[in-house]
């Protein structure tokens, strides 16, 4: 082939390819290496947009310069950058080697002159700068030697007196002056040209990618699929940018059908996700029309929502799915909603019911225990009902419960929801309810219903269970109040308005000058045995104790009743879905509804037990035993359960936290677990 063709062609290459034919054989590399091969080099160069190879330096070296990656030095792969004021691309390892920085010449080269630099290159990146240009002149070291060379020979001709030597250092000074300046002003428009390529590179990668991403999405609809399914996956993480094919098409298909077929499931549930929730905006708006004709206190325990959209009469309609659904398909459903409500509520009447008679047999109080309970170290004289001392009512004046009044609730009054026994707490898991709280009896319990964490989730199921320690402590109570424990209703032991102390637990300092046990309502004794409480005993107070107890409750405005926001108008609905304080309702009934004297639950009622919380306990006074300084305890206890095994003697104390601790008994009791025994009789 004749050479011009050749070289025709050849100019056709672009560089990165016209370097890599010189290096096929020896022929081509001697071919493309001649000076007859410059214009060859020069036409590959200008193809790509590249800057033009400066008259010092020959085609290959400059097009090597700008396509290769490997350093020059060392042979490392990879070299991103070229220092076009150095003519070198090298790496960070090399440069540390060889560069010179200006204040480091004469250590580095002390035999010569600095002003040699004068005819030098110089660059402003180091080898310790990571890319960055800093102020410093940086001087490759090779390059100062080979200058100082050049310099040696034009000063060897002076000293040999060789005629025009001098005008020749002169005038290769002068040249190479100005060769320094044109190379640092070429070096930058070099580094303009590769940002720019970088960027262009970026670009036509970019584009390669968004059109082999086009091909995949293209070839995903022609299977089937939507096109919003399609567009719902990244296609972004594909780094190849060649063209698709079928080889590569057979590659990728399966993980990409797997995406789009999740992310179609994810749109078509979302999609019935807010078919369903709209048809229950539908019920929503519905049935809260329908709460609007009724009394607010007959809510309380009516079904939320989320429980009517999930009977048979309503679901059929919500989970339809061929036809569409409006406000008049609901129209029969409606009508049978004050039925489906009375079945719901007898239904979760029903259920509780079930659990009480299942868990009927751990509420009878074993001998032992009921003997503890009926111990009083007080007088156990009951008030009469007319002298008892209750909470403040909305005049000021005092009431004779500490409790708002139950409502009856059966026709039987031995309904076994109504029992004081009857204690329940909420048994879902995963929910916002917590478990600690009870509800005593189906008053209480047919207003609780559970809550998630987040509004947008759906509401969770409402699940009650029998609360085993809390009920068999309400028998305790009952028992010691001389009631039967198997039928005395709640409302029973209301009427009692009885006030009882904790024998279990000893007195103790409550606040300054304040020592004493707390004293509890029946109903909040309850609460007061913690799981690590042990068995409780009860003390009963008599009438006078009682009176004074009440007026302390009134003194300090004890009362959880006024305390927990709670409370809704039974004249309106305003606070039926958003129940507030007592006292905030009954400024609500005075102002809104000018009722003087708001009365209950004529006026204003308990909405929801869940959010009722407990009041402090009113103090029974004791005297607190004085400290005898440098006496110490009596030691005339013996542990009954050591037996004669040893002669250790303890103090009352003493004792009880011994057998506490090695028998395992929690409450020890005189008589039983020690006895007082004379020292030095043993």
């Amino acid at each position: 082939m004749p050479l011009d063709v050749l070289f025709e062609i050849f100019g056709r290459l672009a560089p990165k390819d016209l370097i890599n034919v010189s290096r096929t054989n020896k022929l081509f590399r001697q071919t493309l290496m001649s000076r007859s091969a410059t214009t060859v080099w020069n036409t590959s160069l200008n193809g790509v947009g590249s800057p033009a190879c400066p008259s010092d330096i020959s085609g290959p070296r400059w097009a090597i310069l700008l396509f290769e990656t490997h350093c020059q030095e060392c042979g490392t792969k990879g070299v991103p950058r070229v220092d076009f004021a150095l003519r070198r691309r090298v790496c960070t390892n090399c440069k540390k080697r060889h560069l010179v920085v200006t204040s480091r010449f004469n250590s580095r080269f002390p035999d010569l002159e600095k002003s040699i630099l004068d005819f030098l290159p110089y660059t402003s990146v180091g080898g310790w700068s990571h890319g960055h240009s800093t102020s410093s002149k940086f001087y490759w070291d090779t390059d100062i030697e080979a200058m100082n060379l050049t310099l040696a020979k034009f000063r060897h001709d002076i000293h040999m007196r060789k005629p025009g030597a001098q005008k020749k250092l002169d005038d290769f000074m002068e040249d190479r002056k100005e060769q320094v300046i044109e190379v640092i002003k070429y070096a930058r428009i070099c580094v303009d040209w590769t940002a720019k390529m970088a960027t262009q590179r970026s670009t036509d990668f970019e584009q390669a990618k968004t059109r082999r991403v086009a091909q995949i999405r293209a070839r995903l609809l022609g299977l089937g699929y939507l096109e919003a399914d399609v567009n719902s996956i990244s296609l972004w993480h594909e780094q190849k940018v060649t063209e698709l094919n079928d080889r590569s098409w057979a590659r990728l298909r399966p993980g990409l059908e797997q995406l789009v077929q999740e992310r179609r499931d994810i749109r078509l549930l979302a999609e019935r996700r807010a078919l369903v929730n709209s048809r229950k905006k539908i019920v929503e708006e519905l049935y809260n029309a329908y709460r609007r004709t009724l009394v607010p206190s007959q809510l309380a325990s009516h079904p939320r929502v989320s429980d009517i959209c999930r009977i048979p009469e309503f679901s059929q309609y919500i989970d339809e799915s061929t036809v569409d659904i409006t406000a008049a398909s609901f129209s029969n459903s409606m009508d049978q909603l004050p039925g489906l409500i009375i079945q719901w509520i007898e239904s979760k009447r029903a259920g509780l019911r079930k659990l009480l008679t299942e868990e009927q047999s751990t509420l009878i109080v074993t001998p032992a225990s009921a003997e503890a309970d009926a111990r009083s170290s007080l007088t156990r004289d009951v008030p009469p009902l007319n002298e008892a001392i209750g909470m403040r009512s909305a005049t000021g004046q005092a009431s004779t419960s500490a409790h708002p009044p139950t409502p009856p609730q059966s026709s039987e009054s031995a309904e076994i929801l109504n029992l004081a026994t009857a204690v329940f707490s909420c048994g879902s898991v995963g929910t916002a309810c917590s478990s600690s709280k009870l509800f005593i009896g189906w008053l209480e319990a047919s207003t609780h219903h559970c809550k998630g964490y987040y509004t947008y989730h759906e509401e969770p199921q409402t699940k009650l269970q029998v609360h085993r320690r809390a009920a068999a402590t309400a028998a305790s109570i009952v028992k010691a109040a001389g009631l039967p424990v198997l039928t005395t209703t709640a409302a029973e032991i209301d009427e009692r308005n009885l006030r009882f102390m904790c024998a279990t637990c000893p007195p103790r300092h409550h606040a300054r000058n304040v020592y004493g046990k707390p004293v509890f309502t029946w109903r909040s004794a309850i609460t007061h045995v913690s799981p690590g409480h042990g068995e409780p005993t009860w003390e009963v107070l008599n009438v006078e104790q009682t009176r004074t107890i009440k007026r302390k409750e009134l003194v300090n405005d004890i009362g959880a009743l006024a305390q927990g926001a709670c409370w809704s108008c039974n004249r309106c609905s305003d606070f039926v879905d958003d129940t507030k304080t007592r006292a905030v309702v009954i400024e609500h009934l005075k102002a809104v509804h000018d009722v003087a004297v708001p009365a209950e639950p004529v006026d204003l009622f308990v909405m929801d037990f869940g959010k009722l919380t407990q009041c402090l306990p009113a103090i029974y006074d004791m005297t607190p035993p004085t400290p005898q300084q440098g006496v110490a305890p009596t030691k005339n206890v013996r542990c009954t359960h050591c037996g004669n095994s040893t002669r250790r003697l303890f103090d009352e104390g003493g004792v009880r936290n011994h057998i506490k601790a090695k028998h395992k008994v929690m409450n020890p009791t005189k008589g039983t677990d020690w006895v007082n025994v004379i020292p030095g009789a043993l």
